[in-house]
């Protein structure tokens, strides 16, 4: 599972780089690693991404029929998220995504905004080079039996400071 989210990362950053890879022209390329465009997610996984993406939302599942990871995009947008639900296995994959991400010398672990509160996990990290923030969320325990969003993976780009 912890593969797939990073995957999903991955591709979040490929794409919000202005290289446009989550879209029905390169689905050659997405089927390869296992990914397809899809019209239709779930109403939560619908609902929870709608505030950042509110007009023309794309969608890619990662993973076979059975999997419960989609990537949420729009086009030209600074921003991704991955979102992963109906599964009680999120809160290790979680973990383990985050805890690969600050092994890497490439990004930075924000202690000032990470934490737990209300019974949810939030770890920011970002890169280095400060133009990327990685958001992730998920309750601090699995909620309902795995059932819903268990995951958030937000991938966005800073924008550059005005002179």
């Amino acid at each position: 599972m912890s593969d797939r989210i990073e995957l999903g990362f991955k591709l979040c950053a490929q794409h919000i780089l202005r290289d446009g890879i989550l879209s029905i022209a390169h689905s050659d390329q997405l089927a390869e690693l296992g990914v397809r465009m899809v019209e239709s997610v779930s109403q939560d996984v619908r609902d929870n991404s709608a505030p950042l993406f509110p007009a023309n939302p794309l969608f890619a599942k990662i993973g076979d029929s059975g999997s419960s990871v989609f990537i949420v995009t729009a086009v030209d947008s600074t921003a991704c998220r991955v979102v992963v639900s109906d599964t009680d296995a999120a809160l290790n994959a979680r973990i383990d995504f985050v805890d690969r991400l600050r092994a890497t010398s490439s990004w930075v672990y924000d202690t000032r905004r990470s934490g737990t509160a209300s019974g949810y996990m939030k770890d920011e990290l970002v890169i280095k080079s400060g133009h990327m923030i990685t958001i992730v969320n998920g309750p601090q325990l699995v909620r309902d039996e795995g059932r819903g969003i268990q995951v958030f993976v937000t991938v966005a780009l800073i924008p550059k400071a005005s002179p």
